[in-house]
């Protein structure tokens, strides 16, 4: 990269964290002007948002397995089985579990997410 092209990149990545935080700043004083009972609100939103109890119970959850999945697509003959790996973690500030799998399915690679 040549000496203008590098200046030039470094130029727009110093404006973007000034604009950035400007916008911080500008977000932070929108909130300590906020009336009472907006503020009541948001403050009571943040609490509900508030991982709790209910996710401490998800924790068992959290971990990599091993998957025997049986699956039966005509119920006069045996299921289809398959095997895979699921890896389970906490995402979004530990609010959300995601299932990354990956397996077969029919025979064929498979790989699914879910929450």
């Amino acid at each position: 990269m040549s000496h203008g092209k590098w200046s030039l990149s470094l130029a727009l990545c110093l404006g973007m964290v000034v604009a950035a935080a400007s916008s911080a700043m500008a977000q932070e004083k929108k909130a300590a002007e906020m009336p009472p009972d907006a503020k009541a609100a948001m403050e009571a939103m943040q609490k509900a948002a508030t991982p709790g109890d209910a996710h401490k119970k998800l924790d068992a959850m959290i971990g990599t397995w091993d998957a025997k999945v049986s699956m039966w697509m005509d119920p006069s003959k045996p299921p289809e089985v398959s095997t895979g790996t699921s890896e389970n973690k906490w995402v979004l500030g530990n609010r959300y579990v995601e299932m990354q799998y990956q397996g077969t399915f029919m025979g064929q690679p498979f790989s699914g997410i879910g929450y």
